[in-house]
């Protein structure tokens, strides 16, 4: 050890410069604080000049580290996701990034209006990513969808992965955030595509949640109409005079059709319409609209001792 020297104590966190020596034993020591200290010279340490500037390297290359950039997160959780990059005022860049441990096949369409055609397709192996190309800005503004298939190739599992399809419409707002991806290396828009993928219809849950709203049941044939049927008068009250003739038909043709899907619903096995007999307009378009109705068994005159000649007797099948 000489004066001038740089050294650290072995048993303590001060370093300091020698300023002189007392004895043979004691060295005294000049602190960053000013101090000077006495120490045994078995206590302390010389510091390399090569120490120092190791440290000092190390300073300035943490010094001169960029920063983290917003949502550099580096690492993804597991999933398959479409990750996008704006390249200039024309392109967007793709990619598809595999975040599973399973090997996944993948094909890219774009549909526009009613035309589809084929964009991308590949083999992407666990935890990788595949570039999948430039697609023009311009379908960020139009109603341009892209339609995702994925094969997912499992190795070994209890069970069968299925593959999925997806659709998802590309808008300019999906561009707006973006993450840092470590696989990649690159800041991208992420969509992560199994969240988009339609949910497994489980037929337990299904039934389930039928069973938690019982239908209507069906009348027992002990609740049916009676055979006599239903029976609908479709004249005119006081407070519809003033209408036109015209209007005067159209509201009863509507009367009889709400007459004949009631008595579809109630299960009747026929119903009479009172229509009059008068010109005959109306009788003559219900009995157009009866012979295209696939309900209809046939139909006839009702009984003239009891509705005259003013009714139609209606049977269903």
């Amino acid at each position: 050890m000489r004066i001038g020297d740089r050294v650290r104590l072995l048993k303590g966190t001060e370093e300091g410069i020698i300023v002189n020596f007392k004895g043979r034993d004691i060295v005294e020591i000049e602190i960053e604080d000013g101090f000077v200290i006495p120490a045994l010279k078995k206590e302390v340490v010389v510091i390399d000049k090569r120490e120092s500037q190791a440290f000092k390297e190390k300073e300035e290359s943490v010094e001169t580290a960029p920063a983290e950039e917003p949502g550099r997160t580096g690492y993804l959780a597991e999933g398959i996701y479409l990750g996008l990059k704006r390249e200039d005022a024309g392109h967007v860049r793709s990619y598809i990034i595999n975040q599973t441990e399973d090997i996944i096949l993948y094909s890219l369409k774009l549909r526009e209006k009613k035309k589809i055609h084929g964009w991308a397709h590949g083999v992407i192996r666990p935890f990788s990513f595949s570039e999948t190309g430039l697609l023009p800005f311009a379908i960020f503004h139009k109603s341009t969808q892209l339609i995702v298939q994925i094969l997912i190739h499992v190795k070994e599992a209890s069970l069968t992965t299925e593959p999925f399809n997806t659709t998802l419409n590309l808008s300019e707002g999906i561009l707006k955030e973006s993450t840092w991806v470590e696989s990649a290396r690159e800041t991208l828009s992420l969509i992560n595509m199994s969240d988009l993928q339609s949910p497994e219809i489980n037929p337990d849950e299904l039934k389930e949640k039928m069973l938690e709203h019982p239908a209507t049941p069906l009348p027992k044939k002990n609740d049916l109409p009676a055979a006599s049927g239903m029976v609908v008068d479709l004249h005119i009250d006081a407070e519809k005079s003033h209408l036109s003739p015209d209007e005067i038909l159209l509201y009863q043709l509507d009367e009889f059709e709400k007459a004949f899907d009631r008595a579809l619903l109630a299960n009747a096995p026929k119903l009479t319409v009172i229509h009059g007999v008068g010109a005959g307009k109306l009788r003559a378009e219900i009995h157009k609209r009866l012979s295209r109705k696939k309900e209809v068994k046939y139909f006839e005159d009702a009984a003239k001792e009891k509705f005259g000649y003013g009714a139609t007797a209606i049977w269903f099948r």
